[in-house]
């Protein structure tokens, strides 16, 4: 009988420091962190929508009113594509060049 018990006992402490253990996930949250340093959403750019905007604006770190190819980096699709969206080779994308490139299809 003094096994069961002793046995029951441990039982019910290893539930108990399990459930503490796993503490579910906070839910998804629909604006981006705080921390300027973090990636932006991996959202595809569009043109003509506040999408752009916000992608453009989350881009350029530095506020400068254009993205250059380092702060293009932050975005897989604006870093692979930099170059032809680049139209008059400055070495920067200006708000309408961005635009123009990663319009909806």
């Amino acid at each position: 009988m003094k096994r069961f018990v002793a046995f029951a006992v441990a039982a019910l402490l290893s539930t108990v420091a399990l459930g503490q253990a796993q503490s579910p996930a906070p839910p998804p949250s629909s604006t981006p962190p705080a921390d300027s340093s973090a990636a932006p959403p991996q959202t595809e750019p569009t043109a003509g929508t506040n999408a752009a905007g916000s992608i453009f604006d989350t881009l350029d770190a530095n506020h400068d009113t254009s993205i250059s190819q380092s702060e293009a980096q932050a975005h897989p699709t604006v870093a692979q594509n930099f170059a032809s969206a680049d139209a008059n080779s400055d070495g920067k994308l200006s708000r309408e060049e961005f635009g123009a490139a990663f319009k909806t299809q």
